[in-house]
């Protein structure tokens, strides 16, 4: 038998008795001693209202109801007659901390909380004319003083020939305090909760309508899946069906796009229930939009640190190749030249000028010793062989440079007859290796070196060993070990990876892999122009045509194409118009890369670098170009992009610099946010306040207050000193 409580909306205490504490007490009934004896209790009361059972109590007739209310240790019961207790069981005392004689002839309802008392009341006289009470809570206060929550019901019933009440119950103040605690858990709480039972949504909390955005009873019903993101929604299902089949799952994070059509990011779990007495899911989750943005912003700023790292360093390379060459080829020459007049010099003296002759030769030695300088400065600053023999010409001579020097012996394997790449790939590799064999004269106290290279599996390997002390892994992860931080950039630039390891007094071993191509393949790039004007849109798709491995696959005139091309289409870079109608320009970059996280975007913008670049860079853009460029620098830039790097022209780079620099003094349009930068522009061009309002789709009210909070920023008074600044800063074309 399984019970349910039967609630009537013609009782005064409707209200009280909630979904929640009906479906508790079901719960606690049906899975329960205690349960198991109401049960027996109200199907008694059943039967007496069908007239199916002995009704005579006390007249020494035997009856299953005495047996049963005497000998429960849970439910209270109690006989009333004319008013009066004539009848109370065990636990009914116990329950009131009290004995039978304290309540024998008492009034009924003298232990009734006063707001109740007309409650049971009206129950008593309803159950007297054979009418059937339902079960309902009141409070009673025992002899401390205490105020307990009780759950019962009355049956009319004879005793002792007499027409009397039947009253019986269960205290249910525990359940009350946890009822109250789950209201406090998911009316109040920060975490969504909701219950799906059948794929619908059949229980929600406050915060979960909140989050999506709609009203509490609007989401009621709705698919259980309704605001999950379609590419999450297999996954997350996945998910639920191993959960019901008893599988421990961690948390899964996932996107939801709320009512107004918001994407946003939340982590939750599910578990199994049973929910009104059947299978059901609870599930609960937080929303993490926020700290995926500021995941995403962080990444961007490490990617921007690393892209402005491995531009300095390669700006470094190309000048240390120039002075080398011009130190060689210049200062080389020259010292030849001189050589040779000292020796045509020399020739030209007679035997009797010796003091001439000592002379000449001492400048000739110094001539000599001038020129072995340069070739090692030069060397240093870039090995002539790298250009003329190769990579593997260049480790030799690095490791003979090396052992001269320092003593130690160090030799080197080639496992490839012949290895042969890009000046730059092997310009970074001479460079490591020139980094770690620095280390091993500071730190190693080795005596042996060995450099082993080859290529497998399409990637370039080569292998640093030494017989040093060996390193460890807290001077691995030390924060201040920049030698080998350095070496980890510049391996990380390639795309490679970086083992190290070492083992007390036998030594080190630096193990770097870099992924290498021998042969281009042309791969069609994929692109997706969002441009607001009809006819640089057609331009642009001109020029890109025009490129034999590149294609435009997707065009958008408006942010509805734009999101909607980016959200169902693959792309491999988007190249974007900053001022489409709307939206700015940041906050659509945000977007894009919130939903492709990995889909790189180029501005191009009719704005110059100095008023949007680093704003753009900071928000996820991986390049910036202004519309003034030549085509060809917009070809390299698509280029460049697509294969996931950064595309930073050199005024750009000496930007990043800047803002790097925590010494410099920056002007105070540097301090604005992303939006008051905008707005400050807007109306520096002559915009009023009401303009700007309809342009960005926000209140003019609003638009005030940013103005307000602009120029107290900037320490000005009025739009005219806003227009002066940004005519003397540059900002406006």
């Amino acid at each position: 038998m399984s019970i349910v409580f039967e609630i009537t909306t013609d009782s005064p205490y409707f209200n009280q008795l909630t979904r929640r504490r009906t479906f508790l007490c079901n719960q606690l009934l049906n899975r329960t001693i205690l349960g198991e004896l109401m049960k027996k209790v109200i199907q008694f009361g059943q039967e007496v209202r069908d007239g199916r059972v002995h009704t005579k109590i006390g007249d020494g007739k035997p009856t299953d109801l005495l047996s049963i209310l005497s000998s429960s240790p849970h439910i209270g019961a109690f006989i009333v007659q004319d008013r009066k207790f004539v009848y109370v069981n065990d636990h009914g005392c116990r329950n009131m901390a009290a004995t039978p004689n304290d309540f024998l002839g008492k009034d009924s309802l003298s232990f009734v909380h006063n707001d109740d008392k007309e409650l049971l009341r009206e129950n008593s006289m309803k159950t007297l004319r054979g009418e059937h009470v339902p079960l309902f809570e009141f409070r009673i206060i025992n002899r401390d003083g205490r105020t307990r929550w009780v759950l019962g019901t009355y049956v009319a019933i004879v005793y002792k020939g007499r027409k009397a009440v039947l009253g019986y119950y269960i205290d249910v103040s525990n359940m009350r305090q946890i009822d109250e605690l789950y209201a406090t858990l998911t009316e109040s709480s920060q975490i969504a909760f909701f219950v799906a039972q059948d794929g619908k949504i059949v229980f929600a909390n406050p915060k979960g309508a909140e989050q999506a955005g709609c009203k509490l009873d609007e989401l009621i019903g709705l698919n259980s899946q309704t605001f999950i993101h379609p590419e999450d929604k297999d996954r997350v299902r996945e998910q639920g069906i191993r959960m019901l089949k008893g599988e421990s799952i961690p948390p899964i994070e996932f996107r939801y796009i709320n009512k107004s059509g918001k994407l946003r990011w939340g982590i939750g779990m599910m578990t199994p229930i049973d929910y009104k007495g059947r299978r059901a899911v609870l599930g609960n989750y937080i929303d993490i939009t926020e700290r995926k943005l500021v995941e995403v912003e962080v990444v961007h700023s490490r990617q921007q640190l690393r892209d402005l790292t491995a531009h300095l360093q390669s700006i470094r390379e190309e000048e240390r190749t120039r002075i080398a060459h011009e130190i060689h080829d210049e200062l080389g020459q020259i010292l030849t030249i001189l050589k040779i007049d000292l020796s045509w010099i020399s020739k030209r003296l007679t035997p009797n000028q010796k003091d001439l002759i000592e002379k000449t030769k001492a400048m000739s030695r110094l001539v000599d010793m001038s020129l072995q300088t340069t070739k090692r400065i030069s060397m240093e600053l870039r090995p002539g062989l790298l250009e003329h023999l190769g990579l593997a010409a260049a480790i030799e001579w690095q490791a003979e440079e090396f052992q001269r020097r320092t003593g130690i012996q160090c030799t080197v394997k080639n496992t490839q007859d012949e290895i042969v790449w890009d000046q730059k790939l092997s310009t970074a590799i001479c460079n490591i290796i020139q980094e770690v064999l620095l280390n091993i004269i500071r730190h190693a106290n080795a005596t042996k070196v060995e450099i082993e290279l080859g290529e497998q599996n399409g990637k370039l390997e080569f292998f640093i060993r030494d017989n040093g002390k060996g390193i460890t892994e807290d001077q691995i992860c030390k924060p201040n070990s920049f030698g080998l931080i350095g070496i980890k950039e510049r391996v990380r630039s390639l795309g490679g990876s970086l083992e190290i390891s070492g083992k007390k007094r036998k030594g080190t071993t630096v193990t770097v892999r870099i992924p290498v191509s021998r042969k281009e393949h042309k791969i069609m790039v994929r692109i997706l122009v969002a441009d607001a004007h009809p006819i640089l849109l057609e331009g642009l798709k001109q020029i890109i045509s025009d490129t034999p491995d590149m294609m435009v696959t997707g065009e958008a005139k408006n942010t509805f194409e734009l999101f909607e091309n980016v959200s169902k289409n693959e792309f491999d870079i988007v190249l974007l118009d900053m001022s489409m109608r709307g939206r700015n320009g940041w906050d659509i970059i945000k977007n894009i890369k919130l939903e492709r996280p990995r889909l790189p975007i180029l501005v191009l913008s009719m704005y110059s670098e100095d008023q949007y670049a680093i704003r753009a860079l900071k928000a996820g853009a991986s390049g910036y170009l202004t519309k003034q460029s030549a085509a060809d620098e917009l070809i390299a830039a698509i280029r460049k992009v697509s294969q996931g790097r950064k595309y930073i022209s050199s005024a750009l780079a000496e930007k990043l610099a800047y803002e790097v620099d925590v010494f410099s003094v920056k002007p105070p349009h540097e301090k604005l946010s992303t939006r008051e930068y905008q707005i400050m522009l807007m109306i520096a061009s002559g915009k009023t306040v009401g303009e700007v309002a309809g342009e960005l789709c926000l209140s003019v009210k609003t638009i005030s207050t940013y103005r307000t909070r602009i120029l107290e920023k900037m320490n000005l008074k009025n739009n005219a000193e806003l227009t002066r600044y940004a005519i003397d800063e540059r900002l406006l074309d």
